[in-house]
């Protein structure tokens, strides 16, 4: 049955499927289009599809701030527990044996990059 015909059939009945356009438009919505960025990223760091594995901290660091961004998270213990968690082990593990503030020396990230969302008044360390 043509979608023409199904409503002409629906609006001869009193029945129609939708009650307004604001119903249609969240049906649309939730049929035709997939999850949004942030839902994805949000989805993304809940699995281990995210985790670095095989590639650089680099490349793994670059990804997992467009996640975090995309996410927006903005609580720093979440963002640290999720980072450590997809860091190659081996070097998670030299991290958790580091006494606190020996990583002194990391680079900072210069205000305007994306973890700036995180923390806009001052530059944050990046502990990797």
């Amino acid at each position: 049955m043509s979608i023409f015909i199904e409503f002409e059939t629906e609006a001869r009945n009193g029945r129609l499927r939708f009650l307004d356009w604001l119903d249609f438009e969240e049906e649309f919505q939730k049929d035709f289009f997939p999850l949004g960025a942030e839902a994805a990223a949000v989805n993304a760091l809940e699995m281990t599809e995210y985790f670095q594995g095989n590639r650089t901290v680099e490349a793994y660091l670059d990804q997992f701030q467009d996640l975090v961004c995309d996410a927006e998270y903005s609580d720093l213990k979440t963002i640290v527990v999720k980072f450590r968690r997809g860091l190659n082990r081996r070097i998670s593990m030299a991290l958790a044996g580091m006494p606190i503030g020996g990583l002194c020396c990391a680079p900072q990230v210069p205000i305007g990059t994306g973890w700036n969302r995180l923390d806009s008044d001052r530059k944050i360390l990046i502990t990797v």
